[in-house]
């Protein structure tokens, strides 16, 4: 075995041995429950008010991002861009000053329906994949998370 041989041997098992020492171990991050996070998930609009959503092919579907730097609000509501902001204190959650485009299309009524229940939340639940945005103890709308976005928050 030559001299580089066995110092890439060396180094190798230098390597594992810090990574399965019992520091490393201890150090190492919680395995993942599973569901998405809130913020930067992009989050698909899946019903509302319990109806499940007619999809139209040409048109995309209705989602939201929560943006986690600048505490901003983006999103589609099914004809227009949608905007605002929001906070979030454990379990609780408030989507405010929320503003859209003006484009006027045929399914305005679902797409202020919408936008109404967005502002109507006061709380949210994960479950795997799944957002619940609530009022009260009422689910008013359901996501699915579909992309994890890493692209930066929108301008202020």
């Amino acid at each position: 075995m030559s001299d580089l041989s066995r110092f890439r041997f060396r180094l190798l098992a230098l390597c594992l041995a810090s990574a399965l020492s019992p520091a490393a171990l201890a150090a190492s991050p919680a395995v993942p429950s599973g569901n998405a996070a809130l913020r930067d998930t992009h989050w698909v609009l899946q019903a509302q008010e319990g109806e499940p959503l007619a999809s139209e092919p040409a048109q995309p579907a209705a989602h939201l991002v929560l943006h986690a730097a600048s505490q901003r609000l983006s999103g589609f509501a099914g004809c227009n861009t949608l905007r605002g902001r929001y906070t979030q204190q454990g379990t609780q959650l408030a989507l405010t000053a929320l503003a859209s485009t003006r484009k006027a299309c045929p399914q305005m009524q679902q797409e202020q329906r919408f936008i109404e229940l967005l502002g109507a939340a006061d709380g949210y639940r994960i479950e795997g994949q799944v957002l619940s945005l609530l009022q009260g103890a009422t689910v008013r709308a359901t996501f699915k998370a579909t992309t994890v976005k890493k692209s930066a928050s929108p301008k202020k």
